[in-house]
Parts: structure tokens; sequence; C-alpha cells
């Protein structure tokens, strides 16, 4: 018979602490540490010592979050009292916390269960239909138990891919995952963003994002739901939210994929496109004629995005047209050479530059636009 001490309900569904709770018990239940009530209302933990250790492992997996003025003054001293811990960070209050459940047994999520405290602004911002957000009214006073508290931190934690500063508030982005999506494969996506710098632009990550799909041979095209949270003063507020696609280049990706003869084609074909991000990335704020590769593959990016997406053949050639040109910059590869060696494990050489810039080219003669399958 499961006491009762074991189960742990979830916070209010109209705040982010919902979402970000139901991150971790989906990652608890995928192996049975776990079991989530038919209408998702509470968590029942069926191994202890399992919960314990998955929460750690959880933990070492996030990101640092941002907490307001208010939330250092009254949450944080109240979260820290309670666990015992004099630190500041998720990863170090799950550990506290699930110390105390492995010295002193499941009487502690009992007593947490009971403990309320004031939600952190972060997980009292309010999601409306993956389309609009809206903050909690600041005057609103969202009350979550310990439990809550720290699960919903830790579930914000794992989801939260990075941060960008404007002017004089932070923007965090976190991906929730949409419903049936496999939990390890939503894992997978979150860790594989965090690879590319948060401002890249739009079109080089929906190909960084396609070549993850690949592994999975995944023609959803669509990977999470992404919001956008400004983070200043005392409160956390969804400006964007909406669902994550790679808008076409996944759907153009498999499809080529599935027709070429062999799996070494296919890993040569995602390790010259892989290479080519990472050279944008290296490069692109490169004071000397490398910067001229990265500027080649953001265009070849951009125009092979607006080719699968219109089947405009300008685009195609336009993108051809480009590969060539930095084909023939030999300056600008050489150039690139050493910065790459210094980023990438192993030597990077000249010719596997040109490899992946030809690989390219060869891709263009036989991917296939998606407009009419949209259609």
């Amino acid at each position: 018979m499961i006491a009762r001490m074991t189960i742990i309900s979830f916070p209010p569904r109209h705040v982010l602490a919902y979402e970000y709770f139901k991150i971790v018990a989906l990652t608890l239940a995928s192996d049975g540490t776990i079991s989530i009530s038919e209408d998702e209302s509470y968590i029942v933990i069926e191994d202890l010592n399992k919960y314990c250790m998955n929460l750690q492992t959880l933990a070492s997996k996030g990101k640092p979050l941002w907490f307001s003025r208010n939330d250092r003054r009254y949450v944080i001293p109240k979260v820290k009292s309670c666990v015992k811990t004099p630190e500041e960070t998720i990863n170090e209050w799950i550990k506290a916390y699930t110390n105390q459940i492995l010295n002193k047994g499941p009487s502690i999520i009992e007593a947490y269960e009971k403990e309320e405290v004031t939600s952190p602004s972060t997980l009292k911002a309010t999601l409306y239909e993956h389309g609009r957000g809206y903050g909690v009214s600041s005057k609103e006073e969202v009350k979550l138990s310990l439990n809550q508290v720290l699960l919903g931190l830790l579930g914000a934690a794992v989801s939260k891919i990075g941060a960008i500063r404007m002017q004089q508030e932070t923007r965090s982005i976190y991906l929730l995952p949409i419903r049936g999506q496999s939990i390890d494969r939503y894992i997978s996506y979150i860790e594989h963003l965090r690879r590319i710098p948060m401002d890249v632009p739009y079109s080089v990550k929906c190909l960084h994002i396609a070549l993850k799909a690949l592994d999975y041979g995944d023609t959803s095209d669509t990977y999470g739901i992404e919001v956008m949270i400004s983070e200043r003063g005392n409160r956390a507020t969804v400006i964007d939210s909406h669902y994550a696609s790679s808008s076409g280049f996944t759907y153009s990706l498999v499809d080529l994929t599935s027709e070429l003869k062999s799996g070494k084609q296919v890993k040569l074909l995602k390790w010259c496109l892989n290479l080519l991000i990472r050279s944008y990335i290296t490069c692109r704020d490169a004071t000397d004629e490398a910067s001229r590769l990265a500027k080649a593959i953001e265009s070849f990016c951009e125009l092979l995005l607006c080719y699968i997406n219109t089947g405009s053949l300008d685009y195609k050639y336009n993108a051809l047209s480009t590969l060539k040109r930095i084909l023939d910059d030999t300056t600008a590869i050489n150039k690139s050479v050493p910065k790459l060696s210094r980023v990438i494990e192993g030597e990077v050489k000249v010719e596997d530059i040109r490899k992946a810039i030809m690989a390219c080219i060869n891709l263009l003669q036989y991917i296939r636009p998606v407009v009419k399958k949209k259609l």
C-alpha cells in the first residue's frame, strides 16, 4: 500500500510552475520512478531512492535561473532555511532536499507538502494557449508547497535553453514539450539547442535542429513549445510563446536522406552540415577574411530555407552561386582553419571545409521543397 506522504500535488494549472513541474514528472515517470494521476493533479513516488537519484541527475543538467529582488528577499531565504543549505543554486537545493529524504525518509516530502512558500517570479508567469502571454498581476499572491517550488524550479532549469540581455532586461528562452513527445527526445533537443548561441539567425537554427531530427528520422518538424520570458525588476512576463519548428528543413532533409544509398552517405552529409554550422558560429565575429565564410554560410542557410518553403528556383540558384563563390575564396577558407581547430576536437583542414561546401552544392541538386506538401 502506498503511503499518503509519497504523494505530491501539481501546482495550479494557470501558472508556468505547472508546465515546469510536469517536465520533471514526465521524466521521472518514464522509468517508473513515479506515476502520474490520470487528471494530472498529483504524482505518486514509487521508488524513493530512484526519485532522489534522478532529481540529482536532472539538476546537474539545469541552467542558472533568474530571481527577482523580492525572490531574493523573501523566497530564497525560506527555501534555504527549509532545505538547510547556504547555497543559492537549484543544483545545491536539490542535493540538500534529496539528502534529507534519504536520511529521514518520506516524512520530509509530507512535511514539505504542508510548507507553503510564495511562488518565485519565474514560476508564477502565466502561459495562455501558446500564443498570448501575460504576467500574473503583481498584486496576486501565488502560494506553492515547497515540493512544488523545488520541482518547478528544477523543471525550469532543465527546460531553459539560454538567455539574451536586451537593454535593461534579460529575456530567457525555455522549451516545453508537446503532448505525446518522447521525454528523452525532448531533452535531447534542449541539449542540442544549447550548443549554438541564442542570437544565431533563424535559418541557421532551423538547419541545426533539423540535423538532430535526422538522428530520429523525426518528420514532425515541430520539436517543442518555445517560450520567451522578460525578466526584470520584480516580475517575469511571458512575451512570446509559439510552437517551435524547423520550418520545413526537417521534412526536406529526412526526405533526402531516405533516398541516399547508404548510412555512410547520410553520416557524411550530417558531418558536412555540422561543420558548416560550427564554421559559421566560430567565424561570424572574425575581424579578418574568415568572416566572409560565415556570411556565405548564413546566406546559404537563408536561401535554402526560402527555396524549401517556396519552391522558387531563384533561391536555389542564388544559394548555389553563394557556395561556389566562397569555394573559390581561398583566403577566407584558409583564415578559418586555425580558428576552427581551436574549438573543434581534432585538427580541421582546408580540405574538410571544401568538402563540406561541396556536399552542400551536391545537396542542392537533390533536395526538394516542401511547399507542395504543406498545401
